[in-house]
Protein backbone atom coordinates (compact mmCIF):
# COMPACT_ATOMS: atom_id res chain seq x y z
CA UNK A 1 0.00 0.00 0.00
CA UNK A 2 2.85 2.37 0.74
CA UNK A 3 4.35 1.76 -2.71
CA UNK A 4 1.06 2.88 -4.28
CA UNK A 5 1.04 6.06 -2.21
CA UNK A 6 4.65 6.79 -3.15
CA UNK A 7 3.75 6.22 -6.83
CA UNK A 8 1.17 9.04 -6.72
CA UNK A 9 3.59 11.46 -5.04
CA UNK A 10 5.34 12.64 -8.17
CA UNK A 11 5.72 16.16 -9.43
CA UNK A 12 6.09 16.05 -13.19
CA UNK A 13 4.05 17.14 -16.18
CA UNK A 14 4.29 13.69 -17.75
CA UNK A 15 2.77 12.05 -14.66
CA UNK A 16 -0.15 14.51 -14.73
CA UNK A 17 -0.72 13.82 -18.43
CA UNK A 18 -0.69 10.05 -17.90
CA UNK A 19 -3.17 10.28 -15.00
CA UNK A 20 -5.45 12.56 -17.02
CA UNK A 21 -5.40 10.17 -20.00
CA UNK A 22 -6.03 6.98 -18.04
CA UNK A 23 -8.67 8.16 -15.56
CA UNK A 24 -11.38 9.23 -18.08
CA UNK A 25 -11.10 5.92 -19.91
CA UNK A 26 -11.46 3.93 -16.69
CA UNK A 27 -14.41 6.06 -15.58
CA UNK A 28 -16.10 5.71 -18.98
CA UNK A 29 -15.63 1.93 -18.83
CA UNK A 30 -17.37 1.94 -15.45
CA UNK A 31 -20.21 4.30 -16.43
CA UNK A 32 -21.10 2.66 -19.76
CA UNK A 33 -22.25 -0.71 -18.35
CA UNK A 34 -24.14 1.03 -15.55
CA UNK A 35 -26.11 3.19 -17.98
CA UNK A 36 -26.65 0.21 -20.27
CA UNK A 37 -28.06 -1.73 -17.33
CA UNK A 38 -30.40 1.17 -16.55
CA UNK A 39 -31.64 1.28 -20.14
CA UNK A 40 -32.19 -2.47 -20.29
CA UNK A 41 -34.22 -2.40 -17.06
CA UNK A 42 -36.31 0.60 -18.21
CA UNK A 43 -34.99 2.81 -15.41
CA UNK A 44 -34.04 5.53 -17.89
CA UNK A 45 -35.22 6.30 -21.39
CA UNK A 46 -32.06 7.71 -22.95
CA UNK A 47 -28.77 6.19 -23.97
CA UNK A 48 -25.77 8.44 -24.46
CA UNK A 49 -23.23 7.96 -27.26
CA UNK A 50 -19.86 6.63 -26.13
CA UNK A 51 -18.19 10.00 -26.68
CA UNK A 52 -20.39 11.53 -23.99
CA UNK A 53 -19.14 8.97 -21.49
CA UNK A 54 -15.62 10.23 -22.10
CA UNK A 55 -16.78 13.76 -21.26
CA UNK A 56 -18.40 12.44 -18.07
CA UNK A 57 -15.20 10.53 -17.40
CA UNK A 58 -13.23 13.77 -17.34
CA UNK A 59 -14.99 14.92 -14.17
CA UNK A 60 -12.82 12.80 -11.83
CA UNK A 61 -9.73 13.97 -13.72
CA UNK A 62 -10.70 17.55 -12.90
CA UNK A 63 -10.88 16.64 -9.22
CA UNK A 64 -7.45 15.02 -9.43
CA UNK A 65 -6.07 18.12 -11.15
CA UNK A 66 -7.52 20.32 -8.41
CA UNK A 67 -5.98 18.11 -5.72
CA UNK A 68 -2.54 18.27 -7.29
CA UNK A 69 -2.78 22.02 -7.93
CA UNK A 70 -3.84 22.67 -4.34
CA UNK A 71 -0.79 20.88 -2.96
CA UNK A 72 2.15 23.13 -3.82
CA UNK A 73 4.73 20.34 -3.97
CA UNK A 74 2.77 18.65 -6.81
CA UNK A 75 2.00 21.71 -8.91
CA UNK A 76 3.53 20.37 -12.15
CA UNK A 77 1.43 17.19 -11.97
CA UNK A 78 -1.68 19.32 -11.48
CA UNK A 79 -0.84 21.49 -14.47
CA UNK A 80 -0.31 18.44 -16.67
CA UNK A 81 -3.59 16.85 -15.53
CA UNK A 82 -5.60 20.04 -15.96
CA UNK A 83 -4.16 20.86 -19.39
CA UNK A 84 -4.72 17.32 -20.68
CA UNK A 85 -8.27 17.16 -19.31
CA UNK A 86 -9.22 20.45 -20.94
CA UNK A 87 -7.68 19.32 -24.24
CA UNK A 88 -9.66 16.04 -24.07
CA UNK A 89 -12.92 17.89 -23.42
CA UNK A 90 -12.21 20.41 -26.18
CA UNK A 91 -11.33 17.80 -28.76
CA UNK A 92 -14.37 15.73 -27.85
CA UNK A 93 -16.71 18.72 -28.17
CA UNK A 94 -15.18 19.85 -31.47
CA UNK A 95 -15.31 16.34 -32.95
CA UNK A 96 -18.98 16.07 -32.00
CA UNK A 97 -19.88 19.29 -33.85
CA UNK A 98 -19.95 21.55 -30.79
CA UNK A 99 -22.76 19.69 -29.05
CA UNK A 100 -22.26 18.49 -25.52
CA UNK A 101 -25.60 16.63 -25.25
Amino acid sequence: MTKLLVFFQRNSLIFGVVIALILPVITALILYPIFTLFVNNDLTVFQLPISKYLILGCVPALFIARYYLKREEYENSGKGALFTTLILIGVNVVCNHFSIF
